[in-house]
């Protein structure tokens, strides 16, 4: 049983994405090449295009308004890690997850075994699987939500030092 479990509007994600997309072009525009930051938001950006792309297909492939994913128990994540392939690289530890963190989506049954749902999940697009993956990565955090995350103080700090110059 995943640790949380959420519902995600395609349409919702699809303009979260896009928004995304957006302010990392505008920190990255002013940027020249040199500068070390610019690699980063290059490849941020990058994923969250691929991220779109996977939401868009998704919306227009399927019949369906929304998917629900679930965060992996250390259990799941166990079972995954045991699961993979002796030569399974990052790839396919993308695909496991997200055939073990799916909880209802349009290609899976109900009734499928943990293979099967591995082959339903190797048959996404990349980008589907990143941003399915990104998702069930978040649901796996144990915090309640309310406490800042590595990712908040680092920008905080960021802007701390942006307005210190």
């Amino acid at each position: 049983m995943p640790l949380q479990t959420d519902t995600y509007d395609l349409a919702d994600e699809a303009e979260r994405l896009k928004e995304e997309c957006r302010e990392t072009a505008e920190k990255l525009a002013p940027l020249d090449a040199e500068n070390p930051a610019a690699p980063r938001l290059q490849r941020r950006g990058n994923q969250l295009q691929s991220q779109l792309d996977g939401v868009r297909w998704a919306r227009s492939e399927w019949d369906v308004d929304a998917v629900t994913l679930g965060g992996l128990t250390g259990g799941e994540y166990g079972h995954v890690e045991d699961e993979l392939p002796a030569a399974g690289g990052s790839g396919a530890r993308r695909v496991y997850y997200v055939a073990k963190g799916t909880v209802d989506a349009p290609y899976l049954d109900d009734d499928m075994d943990f293979d099967a749902r591995i082959a339903a999940a190797s048959d996404l697009p990349i980008g589907y699987l990143r941003w399915a993956e990104a998702r069930i990565d978040d649901l796996s955090s144990v915090t309640e939500g309310n406490e800042p995350r590595f990712a908040d103080w680092l920008a905080d700090a960021r802007k701390e030092q942006s307005t210190d110059e």
